[in-house]
């Protein structure tokens, strides 16, 4: 389905349907303002309204995001594939693990939150940064 044939079927859903207004969702926790219509898995876009659901925009983004989806934004997003990482499933939250690094200041191994970081806290952080400042290239001893 191309994305104007997509836009189409929604605004057809939206013109003889109206707005979305409520979430059919049975596990909502209904704290949500904004809804959108939502096709059924296994269903095909078609002018139908069976083949569609009302959901808030948290349900809706839930239903449809699968690990694969994920991975996917996740790589837009960087423009480039992370090292080192493995999506894993928790219950409903996934969690992303990333190998023990060493810290750059104190070298102490720790697991990284993101992809970016290189110090294992704040204090090693401002240290090394503290340290940069200060470097006196004329101090520092010369191998042989």
């Amino acid at each position: 389905m191309t994305k104007n044939e997509y836009r189409k079927l929604h605004k057809w859903m939206r013109d003889t349907y109206g707005n979305a207004f409520k979430c059919e969702n049975t596990e909502c926790t209904k704290i949500s303002k904004t809804y959108d219509w939502a096709l059924i898995k296994g269903k095909e876009y078609t002018y139908e309204r069976s083949n569609f659901f009302q959901m808030c925009r948290s349900c809706h983004t839930k239903y449809d995001m699968t690990l694969e989806t994920r991975k996917k934004i996740s790589d837009c997003l960087t423009g480039r594939k992370r090292p080192d990482v493995s999506i894993q499933m928790k219950g409903n939250q996934y969690a992303r693990k990333y190998q023990k690094i060493g810290c750059n200041f104190c070298k102490i191994k720790f697991y990284p939150r993101n992809y970016k970081r290189r110090f294992c806290s704040k204090s090693c952080a401002m240290k090394h940064r503290h340290n940069q400042k200060n470097y006196d290239p004329t101090t520092t001893s010369k191998l042989p």
